[in-house]
This record gives structure tokens, C-alpha cells and sequence, in this order.
């Protein structure tokens, strides 16, 4: 460090519920690096392939809620993937964690994949039914 001007100080105080304070010991971190453009050499390397490519985006269902027997449609964005398949890996809520309900398998047209799922709720405990929690997943295949 050449400058004391590079460091940034900080102290911590945190409170409990009860009203207990504790304050921590003064922390010295480097200040941020300010941006700055790249020089020749290292746009060539990003321009090269170290940038991200295309990925799946904004995974969706048709809907907030559902009932039993209506068909739910699963979308996601698949820019740069036109003609890809992509699979729904659709899981239901089993206690405290989650079990595989079905896959699907959907194609990328325009820009956004989709299947669609027949929804069919268990039968209704005693006192009424329950609603299910859904969620799915996706990925190329």
C-alpha cells in the first residue's frame, strides 16, 4: 500500500433484541478500484470467447394460481438458442423438501421455450384441500 488515501475504515455496531450493543474493532480494506477501459491487448482476450454466451432467462409460469385439471404452461427465454430442446424438471413439495413430479420437454421458437403441464391437485385432506406448491427448472437437452 503506498497511500494511506487506498484505505477505508469501518466499525461495526450491532444490537440484539433485547437492546444489548456490541461494536466490533476497526476493519481496513482497501478503497475500491475505480473503472477503468481496457487497454488493446485485454479487449482482444474478451473478444476472443471469455465472455458469457447465450443462457436461459426468466423462468415463468403461465399463471400465479391454478385449479385442478387446468393446464399450466412453463416458459423461459432462450435467446441464441433458436431450435434447441430444453428440458422442465417440475418438482412438488414433499414435507420440508422437494420430489421430481415430471419432466417436460419444450423447443426454443422465437426466442422463448414452453411446455405445458396437466395439473391435477391430490386428493383433499380431511377439512378441505390444500394447495400445492409447484416449482420447476430448467436446462438444455
Amino acid at each position: 500500500m503506498k497511500n494511506l488515501d487506498d484505505l477505508v475504515l469501518y466499525r461495526f455496531r450491532v444490537r440484539t433484541a433485547d437492546g444489548r450493543e456490541a461494536v466490533s474493532r476497526v476493519v481496513a480494506t482497501r478503497r475500491p478500484l475505480k473503472a477503468r477501459l481496457a487497454s488493446a491487448p485485454e479487449q482482444e482476450v474478451l473478444e476472443d470467447g471469455d465472455q458469457p454466451g447465450p443462457m436461459l432467462a426468466n423462468p415463468r409460469w403461465s399463471s400465479d394460481a391454478f385449479a385442478n385439471g387446468d393446464q399450466a404452461t412453463l416458459l423461459v427465454d432462450g435467446p441464441g438458442f433458436e431450435g434447441r430442446m430444453v428440458n422442465f424438471a417440475v418438482e412438488r413439495r414433499d414435507g420440508e423438501g422437494w420430489a421430481p413430479l415430471q419432466t417436460l420437454t419444450g423447443k426454443v421458437v422465437e426466442g422463448v421455450a414452453q411446455a405445458t403441464l396437466q395439473l391435477e391437485h391430490a386428493a383433499p385432506a380431511e377439512g378441505g384441500a390444500e394447495p400445492e406448491d409447484l416449482r420447476f427448472s430448467c436446462e438444455l437437452a
